[in-house]
């Protein structure tokens, strides 16, 4: 089996590769080191009987990374339990309705993984989580770095965008970049958010909020779209199924205008930097599109949860009702204050390049310049109620592969826009490397 000196695992395209195929190639191009980008879940199948990485780097680390079957990343540390683990955290700006399930936790996570803090704030909460603190590595929010040169120039231009989706380039488009996750989740989800049984009337107010909001709002997009000369653009949260997402849609608005458009192609960013507007639910990418300098507005038609919010939610811009949705909608050239988008820059991005810091880290840490965690031992990769870990692990590890050899081959609807061929990843990397040429900070 070949050896290689990182894998790096990425759950969902359009919130990660981007900025997994610029730190690739600033690893390989200046450090000289093999990095392997591999899907998880699903490209880790076949990762474990391709190479064995010295490094990897995870999209995430919560309480449920064990060495067992169905666990969070169980076959890499069955098979790689050796290698030094790197948490890039990819979920930080955290809300009381999912920070439980987010949280990093358990033995693995606070002994043996070094992780990645976007913001003094997030390095805090990693630390009353009994993270140690030479195990945080304090930076930035590596996407939001994608909106500054020259990053942002390597996105598809609005014309592009415009001839691949037949949208009019001379009409104001509104990215609509939906996040009422509630609605969309399955019975099994909310059991994995661990919370329905035992807040189970909080997790039905967070479910009727995102039903009556989102029926609200598609009806905004409608009547809109009849009288003003606008292409919507909704898009689907990366892990709503598209075909349940439609279904939703056409239940709520059946005489949709084909101004109003669902597409799930392309990256939340280019639709950002492509789009005159942005308006959603409590995404977070209204921050992203402030960075990115554009309106950015909050759609808000039934109060929120308090579970939903988070301080940063203070900052936005609020529409409440049709007719303030309407006049801001028209009125997109008017000056406004952008509170959110200072708040970013001065909280999430004061570090400089964060994808190139990021990857001076993970290169630093792999030449042991920067001191890594301990190997992960047999105890930390088993639950604590085993008590004999060692035979555990050595079990499991069967058990893992006999899992692997018998699991369904059907792919989970939410990873339908992750699984891209070895072409089409092999040519995404290759356009950043292209792009960013031989790009460095001043």
């Amino acid at each position: 089996m070949k050896t290689i000196d990182i894998a790096y695992l990425y759950e969902h395209v359009v919130r990660e590769l981007d900025v997994a195929c610029a730190v690739k190639h600033y690893l390989e191009r200046d450090h000289n080191l093999t990095v392997e980008l591999v899907q998880y879940p699903y490209g880790v199948h076949e990762a474990i009987t391709r190479f064995r990485p010295r490094m990897v780097l995870l999209p995430f680390c919560y309480a449920n990374c064990f060495a067992l079957p169905k666990r969070d990343f169980g076959s890499c540390l069955t098979e790689w339990p050796k290698a030094i683990y790197v948490n890039l955290a990819w979920e930080q700006l955290l809300y009381k309705g999912n920070q439980a399930s987010k949280t990093p936790g358990g033995g693995f996570a606070r002994k043996h993984v070094f992780h990645h803090a976007w913001s003094e704030a997030f390095r805090d909460f990693l630390l009353q989580q009994g993270i140690p603190a030479e195990h945080i590595f304090l930076n930035g929010h590596p996407a939001y770095t994608l909106y500054d040169p020259p990053y942002r120039g390597g996105f598809q231009s609005r014309a592009q965008l415009a001839a691949a989706f037949g949208l009019d380039p001379q009409k104001r488009w509104i990215f609509f970049p939906e996040n009422y996750n509630w609605m969309f989740y399955t019975p099994d989800d909310l059991q994995r958010h661990g919370q329905y049984d035992r807040e189970r009337e909080r997790v039905e107010e967070l479910v009727r909020f995102c039903q009556l909001s989102f029926a609200d709002v598609m009806r905004w997009f409608v009547n809109l779209a009849r009288e003003g000369d606008f292409e919507i653009i909704v898009r689907p949260r990366p892990a709503t199924p598209l075909a349940k997402f439609e279904s939703r849609v056409r239940e709520i608005v059946p005489d949709r205008p084909p101004q109003v458009r669902v597409l799930k192609e392309g990256t939340v960013r280019e639709w950002i930097l492509a789009s005159d507007v942005v308006v959603t639910s409590h995404s977070t990418s209204l921050i992203e599109a402030s960075v990115a300098g554009k309106p950015a507005y909050m759609l808000e038609p039934h109060p929120m949860p308090d579970s939903l919010r988070a301080t940063w939610h203070d900052l936005a811009h609020h529409l409440r009702d049709e007719a303030s949705f309407r006049q801001a909608m028209f009125d997109l050239d008017k000056p406004r204050e952008d509170r959110l988008g200072a708040w970013a820059r001065a909280t999430l991005m004061t570090h400089g390049d964060s994808i190139w810091n990021l990857a001076q880290f993970v290169a630093d840490l792999f030449a042991g310049r920067i001191e890594p965690p301990p190997p992960a031992t047999y105890r930390s990769l088993m639950p604590p109620e085993f008590h004999f870990p060692r035979l555990a692990f050595e079990y499991y590890k069967f058990r893992t592969r006999e899992y692997r050899r018998a699991r369904p081959k059907a792919i989970n609807p939410k990873y339908e826009k992750d699984l891209l061929t070895p072409q089409q990843l092999a040519q995404r990397v290759e356009k950043w490397r292209t792009h960013l040429g031989g790009y460095r900070p001043e």
